[in-house]
């Protein structure tokens, strides 16, 4: 996984579009299974809490995905903000 990660980073983000992978003091059939090998399945979480939430740039959040304007379309940013000001953790 290491060198699957590592030749992802080859190049400078924003200024290439290809990167180099050097292999040095390692055998044909190592660099063959490396090339060759699968990343393993990788399972991300983020541990969401009361706080974590309100860091949030709500307003940004709520203009940029449609689908809260869903939930209840006479909310706007202004009744949502004092709604969340009025919580108390």
């Amino acid at each position: 996984m290491n060198f699957k990660q590592m030749c992802g980073r080859a190049g400078r983000r924003g200024f290439d579009t290809l990167g180099n992978v050097i292999f040095m003091g390692i055998s044909k059939g190592r660099v063959q299974n490396l090339v060759a090998s699968m990343l393993p399945r990788l399972h991300g979480s983020y541990p969401f809490s009361n706080s974590s939430l309100i860091s949030f740039d709500i307003e940004k959040c709520i203009i940029e995905n449609p689908l809260i304007n869903l939930i209840d379309v006479n909310n706007n940013v202004d009744d949502l903000k004092g709604k969340l000001s009025k919580l108390s953790l």
